[in-house]
């Protein structure tokens, strides 16, 4: 009879940071808190960002928000068509440069471009993220590791995603009170630098290379 596979628990989360599996874990850890932290500082908050655009017209940014989640919707559709044809690990670092120009040119060019150019700014960033990073962390997650280590992979990766998430909604209006909108852009557009440094250094990709089973 064959042997029971060994329970695997947060005891053996060490697993994850050694041999094959540090590469892997980084990767896949630094997707999922990069996209969270960004999408929660910036694309959470795309009501306030409407109204800062469109002034005080309640009805110009709620349609502004409608339009750029129509944006997302786009992208989450696209996503799965780029993350086959690039591989989860370069779709996600297009993503993140698509995200970190938009961020660059939104906080440098802040209430000083026409209306219809600071529109497509924020449209542009949530269509990158949903296209590139949006959901690739735990995909690659969930296909980096063997079956008897996913279920704790994957856990690692969901938790630090959702330390970005908290971050990502803590942070925005402490930096925006502090130094204005355009400069919390500048300032949050570290986040996806280093995803897509990240990206870069990292070679590894599920979509690329033989099952790890």
């Amino acid at each position: 009879a064959a042997a029971a596979a060994p329970a695997i628990g947060m005891r053996q989360a060490g697993l994850l940071f050694k041999g094959e599996y540090l590469p892997r874990t980084v990767l896949s850890s630094v997707i999922s808190l990069a996209q969270s932290m960004q999408y929660f500082a910036v694309g959470w908050y795309l009501p306030v960002i409407s109204l800062a655009i469109f002034g005080e017209s309640f009805e110009k940014a709620t349609i502004g928000s409608m339009v750029f989640n129509a944006f997302g919707i786009a992208g989450g559709l696209a996503s799965a068509y780029f993350g086959r044809r690039l591989g989860l690990r370069l779709s996600s670092a297009v993503g993140f440069a698509g995200v970190f120009v938009a961020l660059i040119v939104m906080g440098l060019t802040f209430g000083r471009i026409p209306l219809a150019v600071a529109f497509l700014l924020p449209a542009a960033f949530i269509l990158c993220h949903s296209a590139g990073p949006g959901a690739n962390g735990k995909s690659i997650a969930a296909l980096s590791y063997r079956s008897d280590v996913r279920a704790l992979g994957t856990g690692v990766t969901g938790m630090v995603g959702s330390f970005g998430s908290v971050a990502g909604l803590y942070l925005f209006p402490q930096i925006k009170d502090a130094l204005g909108l355009g400069h919390t852009f500048l300032a949050l557009s570290v986040v996806p630098l280093l995803g897509l440094i990240t990206c870069l250094v990292i070679t590894w990709d599920p979509t690329q290379a033989a099952a790890p089973d």
